[in-house]
C-alpha cells in the first residue's frame, strides 16, 4: 500500500485510526499531534504482549 493510500485510510475527511491495516512483514508510519504538553499512554491491544511490555508513555513538552 503506497503512503498515500496509508494516509487516505488513516485521515478521511479529518478522522482517524486505532490501527493500521498491514500486511506481514510491511511496514507502515502514524503521525500525531498532541493538543498540549503532557504525558500520554500507549498499548498493545495484543495483552499478553501488554504484559510483556509493550507499552509506554510519550512525554509532550512544551517548546
Amino acid at each position: 500500500m503506497a503512503d498515500e493510500d496509508l494516509r487516505q485510510q488513516l485521515v478521511p475527511g479529518g478522522g482517524g485510526s486505532q490501527a493500521l491495516a498491514l500486511a506481514p512483514a510491511q511496514g507502515g508510519f502514524v503521525e500525531l499531534t498532541f493538543p498540549e504538553a503532557g504525558s500520554y499512554p500507549f498499548v498493545s491491544h495484543v495483552m499478553v504482549d501488554a504484559e510483556r511490555g509493550a507499552h509506554g508513555r510519550i512525554a509532550v513538552t512544551d517548546r
